[in-house]
Formats: structure tokens, sequence, C-alpha cells
């Protein structure tokens, strides 16, 4: 019924569309109280049966384990039994000799029935069966022994499980049916030992069985094998009760019956037989009779109810809104004044037709205001008709013009177009979304794709062989500060043999995005960076040619002491060889016995005009005068090598302070005369990742403009010396150079033109103007570093160079 009502409550807000309000009324009522009705019924069935189920399920469980604990009990009994026999001084000296008067007085067929056992089993301590006696209860005889149990008996692994100090039972399944037996150990009767073997006792469980237990529990109990039988097929449909012990199953076998199951073990643990206990369904039939009536009684009163309710609601409510639906539809909106509905009462709807009379007062007061605003509005037209006219003569006349603007716009924007075209750069315009907006005919020639091929393209996605990690990283700057970034000497690979040089200029986009887009600008530089290097070249050429009188002063002053120092040699060394030649011409003499005391004379002549002694004393000393300006003009030539090297573009592992101990020797006829050079170089700088020749010629440069300011200010006739101090340190990752001077100092109005190319304050003829722009470039955009400087005129001017140690 439930369904049944769920699916026809989609179908009934269109059938009340049709209906009156009567029908609508009823027709809710009985379908709340249907709901009601199926509401209790389902709560009943999935509730309150659900519990008579669960107890009816307690109860069943609570026979099953009744039942269990009286076997158990049995068991126990029968446990006890074969201890009572085993523990016995004659049993105990019947398995040691084998007495048959034992067997004959005590083992007989009334004490076996007596006992309600099938059969008694001595065993001996090597586990054999060494005397038995098997009756059949029915009729008290004796009957041979199961060859499967003496089989089983042999089987040292069930042997083994019934072998316990204090007894076993159990239950083992046999052709002639299940055995329930028990063993205990035979000891004396004071349970002393050692053990003469084994007793094991038995009783073969049938009906009589089953009915001593139902009769033990007051329930019906049956009992059979686990495999084939009629409790077997039933076991297999039974459902488990969770959290029972013993494990118990669950079956209704009919509206009046309801059965409990439980499995009895062997002794190697396997299901022999079924336990089954049987019981009326008492609770279920008389809970489920209390339900029934319950459910009636409910639907009685909901049947008075709906009736009650509908009569209230038709006296009411129905009733008087259809009267009041009466009232308002005789009203004539046309006649004036109109008519009014009644009002009785004080509930909702009297207030409702005095809501009603209400609204008809003020659609009487708005009708007679409408007909004066008609009036008015006819007036109103007339005039704003004639405003209408004078108003579209001047949309007419401000269209033409913006038509006229439009096509200036278009035209402003063709020429910037062909200005854009005409412009030598390369322009693209990227998006905030990275696509590309604008391309120029530059950018066509110099990277090879039209603009209709990257047109709306991912910037980062086309095939253009050039740093895309460099321009990644500095697009992205440059959106994300709003700031223009110069990019230098960025290679663009045209070809294998083709490589070209661009300087790129970023500009950010004027957007209200987080991340606007940026205009892309650049050239190729390839030719200018090649005379910049051939600028270089000749501004170190111009510096050795400036320096070069006085490096060959400095070459040919220790040049002069070398030869002086050879000529004294040479001549002492002539007099040495005469020497040598007399001491070999008396040598003979002296061999052949014929020399003379006058050949002793003339040799020590000979050594006295040699000067053996002035020569012992100043040799040394001219060969290491010698030696020293050998080193200095070696240093000096090396120097000169190592600065006129034109340089490769590879970077390489050097020696600051050996850089700045070069050019200080290159450049010491400079300053030697003009400054006194202060150094104090960091000993363990480390080593930087640089181009040596191109920082040799930097610090060259810095020395030669820092003798020239000194110039300006000392005069060297007065024997008045300036002072040039140069400094190494390592400041975080970077090494930090400083040159200062006590010059003449950069006056402010040129202090923002030193480093532009071919700027000098020198006089015609004396500098090309290159020294600091050279500076510069070789600073920042070689070695990606920064060169500053500190200057005030009259005191001196310091130029900071900071450049990454890695």
């Amino acid at each position: 019924m439930f369904f049944i009502i769920m699916a026809v409550i989609p179908f009934i807000p269109g059938l009340l569309l049709t209906m009156t309000l009567r029908k609508k009324t009823l027709i809710i009522i009985y379908t709340i109280s249907l709901l009601l009705i199926t509401l209790i019924v389902v709560a009943s069935r999935f509730i309150l049966l659900e519990s008579l189920y669960l107890l009816e399920d307690d109860y069943c469980k609570k026979n099953v384990q009744r039942a269990f604990n009286v076997m158990t009990n049995e068991n126990n009994n029968l446990l006890s039994t074969a201890g009572d026999y085993a523990a016995w001084d004659d049993t105990y000296e019947f398995m040691a000799d084998m007495n048959n008067n034992y067997m004959n007085s005590n083992i007989i067929p009334e004490t076996l029935a007596g006992l309600n056992l099938n059969l008694f089993l001595f065993i001996d301590k090597q586990d054999h069966l060494y005397n038995s006696f098997a009756i059949d209860l029915k009729t008290k005889r004796r009957i041979d022994l199961s060859p499967e149990l003496k089989n089983l008996l042999e089987d040292k692994t069930f042997m083994s499980k019934i072998k316990q100090p204090d007894g076993f039972v159990g239950f083992i399944q046999l052709n002639e049916g299940s055995l329930l037996f028990a063993s205990h150990p035979v000891l004396t009767s004071k349970h002393l030992g050692p053990d003469h073997g084994l007793l094991m006792v038995g009783r073969f469980i049938g009906d009589d069985y089953a009915e001593h237990l139902s009769k033990s529990t007051q329930s019906a109990i049956q009992i059979e094998p686990y495999s084939e039988s009629s409790l077997s097929r039933e076991f297999k449909t039974a459902a488990f009760l969770p959290n029972s012990r013993p494990e118990t199953y669950i079956k209704e076998i009919d509206s009046q019956t309801i059965a409990g199951y439980t499995l009895i073990k062997d002794v190697s643990d396997q299901p022999v037989l079924i336990l089954r206990t049987s019981m009326d369904r008492d609770i279920y039939r008389q809970g489920y009779s209390t339900i029934l009536f319950f459910i009636v009684v409910v639907f009685l009163g909901c049947i008075f109810f709906v009736f009650a309710i509908y009569m209230l609601l038709d006296r009411q409510v129905i009733s008087r809104i259809a009267t009041l639906g009466h009232s308002v539809g005789n009203i004539n909106l046309d006649a004036q004044p109109f008519n009014r509905v009644p009002v009785s009462g004080s509930d909702e709807i009297s207030s409702l037709s005095q809501e009603i009379n209400n609204m008809l007062d003020s659609l009487e007061e708005y009708d007679t205001r409408l007909r004066q605003s008609r009036d008015d509005l006819e007036k109103r037209i007339k005039e704003r008709t004639a405003e209408l006219q004078e108003l579209n003569f001047n949309l007419t006349h401000e269209i033409r013009e913006r038509e006229l603007s439009e096509k200036a716009l278009i035209e402003t924007y063709n020429e910037i177009n062909q200005i854009l075209g005409s412009i030598s750069s390369m322009i693209i315009g990227v998006t905030s979304d990275h696509s590309i907006s604008e391309w120029n005919d530059v950018a066509t020639d110099l990277l090879g794709l039209s603009a209709n091929e990257v047109i709306g393209r991912n910037f980062f996605e086309l095939p253009i062989k050039w740093d895309w990690d460099r321009l990644k990283h500095d697009t992205e700057e440059c959106s994300t500060r709003n700031m223009k970034i110069r990019m230098d000497d960025i290679i663009l690979e045209k070809s294998d043999d083709d490589h070209r040089i661009l300087g790129i200029t970023l500009t950010p986009l004027n957007t209200e995005d987080e991340h606007p887009g940026f205009l892309l600008v650049g050239a190729d530089i390839t030719e200018r960076r090649h005379l910049e290097q051939k600028l270089g070249q000749s501004n170190k050429m111009e510096a050795i040619g400036q320096m070069a009188a006085g490096i060959a002063h400095e070459i040919n002053t220790p040049t002069q002491l070398v030869g002086s120092n050879l000529r004294f040699l040479g001549n002492q060394l002539q007099g040495i060889l005469e020497l040598i030649d007399k001491v070999k011409v008396i040598n003979q003499y002296i061999k052949s016995n014929s020399a003379s005391p006058e050949m002793g004379y003339s040799l020590e002549k000979a050594a006295s005009e040699a000067h053996l002694e002035y020569f012992r004393q100043e040799a040394p000393k001219a060969i290491a005068d010698s030696l020293e300006g050998i080193d200095r003009i070696t240093h000096i030539v090396s120097a000169m090598r190592y600065f006129s090297h034109p340089g490769t573009d590879e970077k390489e592992l050097a020696n600051l302070n050996q850089i700045i101990q070069n050019a200080l020797s290159l450049s010491r006829n400079e300053w030697k005369n003009v400054a006194e050079i202060k150094t104090n170089l960091q000993t363990d700088l480390p080593l930087i990742e640089c181009l040596p020749s191109d920082l040799s010629q930097v610090i060259l440069n810095l020395i030669i403009n820092a003798v020239y300011a000194i110039k300006e200010v000392y005069d060297a006739s007065l024997d008045k010396k300036g002072v040039i101090e140069i400094t190494t340190r390592q400041v975080d990752h970077n090494i930090e150079v400083r040159v200062a001077d006590n010059g003449s100092g950069i006056p402010e109005k040129i202090r923002s033109k030193i480093f532009d190319p071919f700027f000098t304050t020198k006089d015609v003829g004396i500098g090309t103007g290159q020294g600091l722009a050279i500076c510069y470039s070789v600073i920042v955009k070689k070695h990606g570093g920064t060169i500053e400087f500190e200057t005030e005129v009259g005191r001196g001017t310091t130029f900071i160079i900071s450049l990454p140690w890695k």
C-alpha cells in the first residue's frame, strides 16, 4: 500500500488544479491519513515484529544451550565412570597379571547394562588392545568389537589425543553409529602410578539418548548424524546466530514451530552429530495478534478523524470562502460606486473580506486618479512628441560626427600599423595569457615565422632557438613587478652556422590585470657586439700604447743592470781562465818532477792579478741582481701578454688578486711618480669564474683614470704624490673590488654620463672616451655584476665593483 500511495502522490498536484476546494480538502486529509496508517504498519513490521523475532531467537538459543549443557553433564558422568574403574587397585592389578577373575566378576553384561555402556576396552602401555568387552544394550548379549574401532585404536594420532592424564571424553563416528566414549589412565585407587595402560568405555548414541536429553531439558530434542540425514538438510538452510556459545543456528520451520541447531564435533574437531531443539512460536503469534489489533484500532480512529476534520473545515472555512467568492464575483467594476462584500465574524476570513472592501475603496480612488492621469498623459504626449523630434535631429547629427570619428580612428590605426611596420626593431605583443597579439615584419624576417602563423598562439611554445629559461624568468619579473627590463646578448640560433646576438627590452602593458602582458622590442646587435669587441681590443692597444714608454723604461732598467753584471763577470772570468791555463802547465811540470820555485812565484802573481777574493765577494751579488732583473722583465712581459691577449667568450677560474697585481705591474711607470699605491687584498679570496683579460682591462682603465684625476690636483714638480688604494674582499656570494683615489673627483653635472661611450673630459688626442664604457660592459653585461662610484669634488673618487664569484 505504501508504494501505491507514493506512486500516486506525484499526480495529486495536477489533479488538485481541476477540483473544488471541498474535494481538495477531502483528498488531502484522506491521503495524509493513509500515509499515517501505512507508516504505523511499516513501523510495526520493522520494529515491533523484529523485536519479537529477536526475542524468539534468544529463547531458542537458550534451549540449545540447556541441551548442550545437559549433554556436557552426561559426558562428564561418563568420564567419571571411566575414572572410577581406571583408578581402582583391582583394575591396576588386572592390567599387570591378566587375571580373568577380574573380568568374570566385574565386567559382565548386567554391569554394562546398568551403567548404560556398550563397551569396556583395556589398552596396555604400548597402545595395544589388551582386553575388550562389548554388549548390545537391547539384548544384553556380548557382541564382537567393531573392526573399524580396532583400526582406530591402532592410529597413533588418535591414541595421542585420548591419552590425557586427567582423562578424555569425546565422540567418534563408526559404521555402527556415533559413539560417545571416555578414556582414563589405569592407576591405583589413590591415583598413583605409573599407569598400567588406558581404560576406555563407550556408549552408542541412539533415540534413547535424545529422549533422555528431552526429559532433562523439558524440550523436544533430536540428535542425528551430521552426514546424510534429515537434520543435515535442515541445518544447511538455518541462519547462524553470532556471539552464541555453543555455535547456534536458527530456522523457522513454519508459522507454528521454530528450531535451533548446534554441531557436535568428534576427536578431530569435525562435525559428527547435529543436535536440534524445537519450540512453539507462542511469542510470535501473540505479538502478531496484538499488532494487528492495534492497526485496526488506529484505522478506525483515522476514519473518525477524517470525517470530523472534514466537517469542521467545511463548516468553518470552505462554506464561508465559497460565499466570499460568490460575493466577489458579483462586483461590477464598471459601476460607480463598486459593490461591497459582506463582513461577519472576527477571524481571518472576516479580515480578508474587510481587506477586499478596503481594496475596492482604493480601486475607486485609483480609478478616479487614472482618468485624470489619462487626460494629463495625452497632453504630455503632445509636448514630448515635439521634444523627441528635436532630440532625433540632434541624435542624427551626433551619429554623423561619431561616424567621422570612427573613420579618423581607423585611419590613425592604419597609420600606427604603417609606423610599426617601418620600425627597424622587432616588435612582439604578448597578452596576460601568453598569447601573441602583435607581430611585425621585422620579427618575421628575424625569427622566420609569419604573423599568420603565430597570432593567437602561446608565445612560450614557439619553435625559436634562444634562451627560453632567461626569457621566461625576465618576462615573469616584468609582469609581476610591472617594470621595464632590458635583456642583453640573447643568442638566437637561426641555423647551425648562423648565430645572431639580440638586444631585447620588455615593457609591461598598461592593463588592470594582476599579471599584465608585455611588449617585446628587440634588435639584431650582432654587428654592434663585434664592433664593441674590436673597440675593446683597440682600447687595450691604446692603453698599451700610452704605457709603452713606461714599460720600455721598466724593462730597460733591469736589462742595463743585467748587462753591467754580465760585463763584470766576463772581465773577471778572463783573468780566472788565464790562471787556470797556468795551473794546467805547472801541473804538467809537477807530474814530470821538473817544476821550479819560479813557477810557483809566477802562479801566485797570476792569482793576485785575477782578484779572486774580490770576485768571490761580488760575483754572487751580481748573479742575484741579474736574476732579479730577469724575473722583473719576465713578470712585465707575462703581464703584457696576459693583458693584450684578445681573449675568448669562455669564462675560466682566475685569481682576482693576481689580475690586480699584473695591472699594477703594467701601469707602474704611469703611477710611480704620481701616486703611492696601497693594496689591501684579501689573501683567502676564492677563485672567480670570469674573463681574465677583460677584467685586467677594467682594473688598468680605473688605475689610469685615477692617475689622471690625481695629476689634476697634485703638482709633480713639488714632489707631492696622491694615493691610489685598491682593496678586495668577499661579501656574501660576491667579490668586491674598490679602486679609490684622492684626486679631483667627478663634477655632478657629468656623473650621469661617465659610462656613456666616447664621453671624455680629457683633451683632444688623449683618450677616446671608451674606458669606463668598456668597464661597464665587461662588469655588467659580461659578468652579471655591478659597477658604482662614490665621489666628492676635491676629495676623490671610489669605484666599487661587485662580481659574483660563482
